[in-house]
């Protein structure tokens, strides 16, 4: 008995084929890509009045095989973090967040440190780098305020310190968070 392929079978050979060729993948992003292969074959097919096998075919046809949409899928992903721990990211955000204490020349290292890291993408690199900007622009709001308006130097200089600290600190655990993983 000869069966005829229906759209359904042929949506399903798709997905099972992709599936397949993204064994590679991490777990989460495999279903995440075949999660969203399936939406956007769902709503191509939605939006179409015949739903038959030669209209499924043109969209699977317009998605590219499943090895070439898989491999695609696996450029995009991040590169795995190398061995050893993230000792050098640590180090770039001490000395960024506190080398500029020390003339500076404590910044420059760490920003070295930072850039060079194998373990943060260019985003990374860029927050790691405006590290101490918090603090810096609570110090000059201090003297600014404190020279305008002849106000208590404790009443201006605890408030705006503590939120450039803390804001500070925040992007540094946020950044060997992310240079941990």
């Amino acid at each position: 008995m000869n069966r005829t392929t229906t759209a359904d079978d042929l949506v399903a050979d798709y997905l099972h084929r992709l599936a397949q060729a993204s064994t590679g993948l991490p777990a989460g992003e495999r279903a995440e890509l075949l999660e969203q292969i399936r939406e956007h074959i769902a709503a191509d097919r939605a939006d179409a009045p015949d739903d038959g096998p030669a209209r499924v075919r043109t969209v699977l046809d317009r998605l590219g095989p499943p090895e070439e949409v898989a491999a695609a899928a696996g450029a995009q992903a991040p590169a795995p973090a190398p061995p050893g721990g993230p000792a050098r990211e640590v180090a770039a955000v001490l000395l960024l967040g506190v080398g500029w204490v020390a003339g500076g020349l404590g910044w420059l290292v760490g920003l070295v440190l930072a850039w060079t890291s194998p373990r943060w993408a260019v985003r990374q690199k860029v927050l790691a780098t405006l590290l101490p900007a918090p603090v810096l622009i609570a110090l000059l709001m201090t003297h600014a305020v404190t020279v305008a308006t002849h106000a208590p130097l404790a009443a201006v200089v605890l408030p705006l310190l503590l939120a450039g600290l803390a804001t500070t600190v925040l992007l540094a655990v946020r950044l060997v968070r992310r240079a941990r993983a």
